[in-house]
């Protein structure tokens, strides 16, 4: 490879002999002209360029996903300020059950969880290891969730179908938290490959839309090396839901915008560590009442082989 020390050592061979090119000596001019271009060009010729990859998951492969999120959701109700802060950390399986015409049939079970939240002064913890939460207030409606499993298939482009639900009992509905019953989740789990060859600061965007949902991201490549790839990204995520908890609705509108991170395993398009520092603001109404709210969320996913 050409080197900026191989163009130096050459300029100053040819300057310390005290060569004069002849004017007519046209080869030699040539010679030296693409040598020179050669040294100017060598740094953009070392710049990568990542061919699109696939979504290809081996059958029978497992995987271990820990996802760490911490939120502050500010709010005022009834002309009182209230402050939410939530500190959650799942650990999930997942398993590649088969691969058909369709695509990657797979099944996710969570299996672990701890939380820690503070709100009007009190503070709520729950580890689902011990013993003693349980038989817990938060303890009891997290037992349909923990060890059940879901089931759903992800297509060769990217798309995600849940095929089996998870009956949630009691676990507030519309929830997209830690149930894990909205694709979106398994989603994150993968990027989708853009269609043309990305070179290092090159970005590509992505819309989806569903139903009253919009969410829109534009990625950028960074490097890759090892079989790896990393990228930057933007996002912006507009959501309505309607969330049902102890018989009562609750109407949420939210916008979250925020940057992050991915590190991408190029041998199978599985995102194996993924940081998202975002804000959110939005509203609730419930019972004839506004809500007002904004926040901040920071997110952190790490996915590894079993």
């Amino acid at each position: 490879m050409l080197t900026a020390t191989h163009c130096a050592g050459f300029l100053i061979s040819v300057t310390s002999a005290g060569l004069v090119l002849p004017a007519n000596n046209q080869q030699m001019n040539k010679i030296v002209f693409t040598v020179i271009f050669l040294c100017w060009m060598s740094p953009f010729l070392k710049a990568q360029t990542l061919q699109p990859w696939k979504i290809q998951l081996p059958k029978g492969e497992t995987y271990s996903i820990k996802l760490s999120l911490k939120s502050r959701i500010d709010q005022q109700v009834m002309g009182q300020d209230m402050k939410i802060v939530n500190d959650v950390t799942t650990v999930t399986h997942f398993r590649v059950v088969s691969v058909t015409e369709k695509g990657h049939v797979v099944e996710q079970s969570t299996k672990g969880m701890k939380m820690n939240m503070e709100m009007m002064g009190q503070t709520v913890a729950y580890d689902s290891e011990n013993k003693e939460d349980e038989t817990s207030a938060i303890g009891e409606r997290m037992k349909p969730l923990l060890g059940a499993t879901m089931e759903a298939v992800i297509g060769f482009d990217g798309s995600v179908t849940v095929t089996r639900p998870l009956d949630l009992g009691d676990l507030p509905s519309g929830s997209m938290g830690p149930a894990g019953n909205d694709s979106a989740m398994i989603r994150n789990y993968f990027l989708k490959p853009p269609t043309i060859a990305l070179s290092s600061g090159q970005s590509w965007s992505e819309v989806e839309v569903n139903g009253d949902n919009r969410s829109s991201t534009k990625f950028t490549y960074l490097k890759s090396e090892g079989g790896f790839a990393w990228f930057s990204f933007e996002s912006e995520i507009n959501t309505v839901q309607t969330l049902t908890n102890n018989g009562m609705e609750v109407l949420t509108t939210m916008q979250t915008k925020g940057t992050g991170q991915l590190k991408v395993e190029l041998s199978t398009g599985i995102v194996v560590e993924r940081t998202f520092d975002g804000k959110l603001n939005g509203k609730s109404e419930v019972m004839a009442m506004e809500i007002p709210q904004e926040g901040t969320q920071q997110m952190t996913t790490v996915i590894s082989r079993n």
